[in-house]
């Protein structure tokens, strides 16, 4: 079964995938091609719009979880929501990441995630 998540290359984004910071909240928005081998999508000539609203609860994070991990430079606690449609087909997921130092003993990481989509 295909993946409805493309691997995306041409389009337009906030701040690339920094996103654009209002305190704990980050914002993400583009506009793409759509053209992607690996789309459900059957027209892929249409448009794909795409968002993303993370709130980091604990430290801030540039971006999204670009590291894989911090190795305990940030304790993360961060919610998602994200959403995409093309050509009427809708793709959306909750994320959770939490990224915790414990004093001597390492970190813990925790992350989840609940997808939905009408592909």
């Amino acid at each position: 079964m295909a993946d409805f998540y493309p691997s995306i290359e041409n389009g337009v984004t906030t701040a690339s995938r920094t996103g654009v910071n209002f305190g704990i909240l980050k914002v993400q928005v583009g506009a793409f091609d759509g053209e992607s081998l690996n789309s459900a999508v059957a027209d892929k000539s249409r448009l794909l719009t795409a968002g993303r609203l993370t709130l980091d609860f604990w430290d801030l994070e540039p971006g999204y979880y670009f590291n894989s991990t911090y190795y305990g430079e940030k304790d993360l606690l961060s919610l998602a929501l994200v959403g995409q449609n093309q050509n009427s087909k809708t793709a959306w997921d909750v994320e959770g990441l939490m990224e915790k130092k414990l004093p001597n003993l390492g970190v813990v990481t925790v992350d989840a995630e609940y997808q939905k989509d009408n592909v």
